[in-house]
Protein backbone atom coordinates (compact mmCIF):
# COMPACT_ATOMS: atom_id res chain seq x y z
CA UNK A 1 0.00 0.00 0.00
CA UNK A 2 1.83 3.09 -1.42
CA UNK A 3 -0.90 5.70 -1.74
CA UNK A 4 -0.71 7.19 1.50
CA UNK A 5 -1.14 10.38 0.72
CA UNK A 6 -4.97 9.28 -0.66
CA UNK A 7 -5.13 7.17 2.56
CA UNK A 8 -4.25 4.06 0.33
CA UNK A 9 -8.01 3.98 -0.05
CA UNK A 10 -9.16 0.71 -1.54
CA UNK A 11 -10.07 1.41 -5.41
CA UNK A 12 -11.16 -0.98 -7.95
CA UNK A 13 -7.73 -1.66 -8.84
CA UNK A 14 -5.93 -2.33 -5.99
CA UNK A 15 -9.14 -4.41 -5.16
CA UNK A 16 -8.41 -6.21 -8.25
CA UNK A 17 -4.69 -6.99 -7.30
CA UNK A 18 -5.20 -8.11 -4.06
CA UNK A 19 -7.39 -10.47 -5.35
CA UNK A 20 -5.13 -12.18 -8.14
CA UNK A 21 -2.51 -12.08 -4.69
CA UNK A 22 -5.31 -14.57 -2.99
CA UNK A 23 -5.94 -16.58 -6.18
CA UNK A 24 -2.16 -16.78 -6.99
CA UNK A 25 -2.33 -18.36 -2.76
CA UNK A 26 -4.61 -20.81 -3.49
CA UNK A 27 -2.33 -22.20 -6.86
CA UNK A 28 1.01 -21.52 -5.09
CA UNK A 29 0.84 -23.54 -1.77
CA UNK A 30 4.09 -22.45 -0.36
CA UNK A 31 2.43 -19.24 0.02
CA UNK A 32 0.48 -19.27 3.04
CA UNK A 33 -0.45 -15.63 4.32
CA UNK A 34 -0.42 -12.04 2.44
CA UNK A 35 0.39 -9.37 4.85
CA UNK A 36 -0.82 -5.77 3.92
CA UNK A 37 1.36 -2.36 5.62
CA UNK A 38 1.93 1.04 4.30
CA UNK A 39 5.41 1.95 3.17
CA UNK A 40 5.92 4.30 5.74
CA UNK A 41 3.36 3.58 8.59
CA UNK A 42 1.30 6.51 8.74
CA UNK A 43 -2.31 5.29 7.17
CA UNK A 44 -3.18 1.93 6.66
CA UNK A 45 -6.83 2.57 4.93
CA UNK A 46 -9.79 4.69 4.37
CA UNK A 47 -11.30 1.96 3.51
CA UNK A 48 -14.13 2.37 0.81
CA UNK A 49 -13.12 4.51 -2.50
CA UNK A 50 -16.28 6.27 -2.22
CA UNK A 51 -15.25 9.17 -4.93
CA UNK A 52 -14.98 6.34 -7.41
CA UNK A 53 -19.08 4.75 -6.75
CA UNK A 54 -20.12 8.68 -6.44
CA UNK A 55 -18.21 8.87 -10.19
CA UNK A 56 -20.17 5.47 -11.32
CA UNK A 57 -23.29 6.85 -10.12
CA UNK A 58 -22.88 10.17 -11.56
CA UNK A 59 -22.19 8.68 -14.91
CA UNK A 60 -24.95 5.83 -15.06
CA UNK A 61 -22.26 3.05 -14.62
CA UNK A 62 -24.48 1.14 -12.11
CA UNK A 63 -22.94 -1.88 -13.33
CA UNK A 64 -19.52 -0.66 -12.73
CA UNK A 65 -20.70 0.11 -9.34
CA UNK A 66 -22.23 -2.67 -8.42
CA UNK A 67 -19.17 -5.04 -9.31
CA UNK A 68 -17.09 -2.25 -7.32
CA UNK A 69 -19.34 -3.01 -4.24
CA UNK A 70 -19.59 -7.08 -4.58
CA UNK A 71 -15.50 -6.98 -5.42
CA UNK A 72 -15.27 -5.02 -2.14
CA UNK A 73 -17.03 -7.23 -0.04
CA UNK A 74 -15.28 -10.54 -1.53
CA UNK A 75 -11.72 -8.63 -0.54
Amino acid sequence: MNKEHRFNTLTPKFIRQVARGVDTMYIDHSVSIIYLTTANGEHFSNGTDFRTMLHYHNEGKEEELAKYIEDLYKL
